[in-house]
């Protein structure tokens, strides 16, 4: 654990010693919040209700998480140092696990920093802070599933480009199928297996509604090690390369 951890504070520190942690925070911020303004006050009244705002975040998270992992390792194939870095005394998996956790924590402090909107919506009203409450925990863990899947691709991606293309790729279809528009025009029987498998978003509908069911937390922590396993056997292929 004590390497990994070593791995992870190097990365926190190459993360804010770029302009990429940055640049995604403050284009996250700034949609964020002209996402909750205009949810709000479009309405005929303004309303102490996180829902409107909680709706379209979702979207914002399949760019957002895409752009924190692009490099994680892609950036070390393009640079020449990922050979450098897997004959270091460290498993395959630890260089993994610590890239994840630093650009989870940088995805977190992202959500973290959007938390005046919601108090903002409290003096508004009598805020729900239980939807409130689900909806924060549902998006973290639509972020920290979309950021595992952004490090899978950067494995497999010699540039943080096409790391980020292809990592859009894949995790627009999750956030589509989350959504009855899109689902809708599916077979009746068709449709509760696609969402349950691939509908990031369908479950991520059921946490922000304020209900924490252990199968929604189970089906993102699944996806979610999978990506890393997937990603950690990237890494083991490249030395037989």
């Amino acid at each position: 654990m004590g390497k990994t951890w070593t791995l992870y504070k190097r990365e926190l520190g190459e993360f804010f010693n770029s302009p990429i942690a940055y640049i995604a925070i403050v284009v996250f911020l700034v949609l964020a919040g002209f996402i909750a303004s205009w949810r709000i006050f479009s309405a005929e009244a303004p309303r102490a209700e996180l829902r409107p705002f909680l709706e379209l975040m979702p979207l914002i998270m399949v760019f957002l998480a895409p752009a924190l992992a692009m490099r994680l390792l892609a950036e070390e194939k393009s640079s020449g140092t990922m050979e450098l870095l897997i004959t270091m005394p460290v498993t395959d998996w630890q260089v993994v696990l610590g890239k994840y956790l630093a650009a989870l924590t940088v995805l977190g402090l992202a959500i973290l920093f959007t938390l005046p909107i919601p108090i903002a919506m409290a003096a508004m009203g009598d805020l729900d802070w239980g939807v409130t409450a689900g909806g924060y925990i549902g998006l973290f863990l639509m972020g920290a599933c979309y950021l595992s899947i952004g490090l899978m691709t950067s494995s497999w991606a010699g540039h943080q480009v096409i790391a980020f293309i292809v990592s859009i790729a894949i995790c627009l279809p999750f956030f589509l199928l989350g959504h009855e528009w899109v689902t809708g025009m599916l077979p009746d029987g068709l449709r509760p297996w696609l969402q349950g498998i691939f509908g990031l978003g369908h479950h991520f509908k059921n946490i922000s509604k304020g209900i924490l069911d252990s199968r929604d937390v189970i089906y993102y922590l699944s996806i979610g090690a999978a990506c890393l396993l997937l990603a950690t056997q990237s890494l083991e292929s490249r030395k037989w390369r």
